[in-house]
């Protein structure tokens, strides 16, 4: 995988669902993807499906530890903290980042397209020193599927696909997230989901 691409211009390419969100059902409970929300960086039939769960906190981590880590000795009067969200279950030791440019924020709305970013470090380490100024979110690890894999689960309903806005990716409450879409799609009560099992 290279150090970033960009997801795919989900309005733009018929039958993908990349620039998408998956919402989890409760078939999916008590699994790594309970209560979950996935924002879909990559679908097509060939290469499967990619994406980061941008909806479930792990952990935070402020400016001083990144300084810390990233062995960075100038001093900065930046002192953030950031969220670290579980992107899902693989390479779940390793830090990634979705990120949108101006540009992408601006025209999230048509193209539904962000950047992924595989190499957090230097991502990380400009955000530290001024230098990165993009909305992002830090992702441990990511979810992925094989060809074919998520549309058999989206038939057996572990799965529900809708649209998402920026706003609702980057910003907001993440405990509220989940109940939010549920109710956004016209399901206002998870019970009324049918809970058949699918392959994650």
């Amino acid at each position: 995988m290279d150090n970033y691409f960009s997801t795919g211009q989900a309005k733009n390419i018929e039958g993908s669902f990349a620039g998408r969100m998956l919402i989890s059902t409760p078939s999916l409970d008590d699994s790594i993807f309970d209560h979950s929300l996935i924002f879909l960086c990559a679908h097509d039939a060939l290469d499967g499906s990619l994406g980061v769960i941008f909806n479930q906190p792990y952990s935070e981590i402020s400016t001083e530890e990144l300084k810390e880590q990233l062995k960075i000795k100038k001093q900065f009067q930046i002192n953030k903290k950031y969220t670290i969200f579980n992107g899902g279950p693989v390479d779940e030791d390793k830090l990634f980042i979705l990120s949108a440019t101006k540009e992408q924020k601006k025209q999230f709305k048509e193209l539904a397209q962000l950047t992924l970013y595989t190499n957090a470090e230097a991502f990380l380490r400009d955000v530290v020193v001024g230098k990165q100024k993009n909305d992002f979110l830090i992702c441990k690890g990511f979810s992925s599927w094989a060809p074919g894999q998520l549309e058999q689960e989206i038939e057996e309903n572990s799965w529900i696909l809708a649209d998402i806005s920026f706003s609702e990716i980057f910003f907001g409450d993440p405990s509220k997230k989940w109940s939010t879409h549920l109710k956004k799609v016209g399901i206002k009560k998870p019970e009324m989901l049918v809970p058949y099992s699918g392959n994650a």
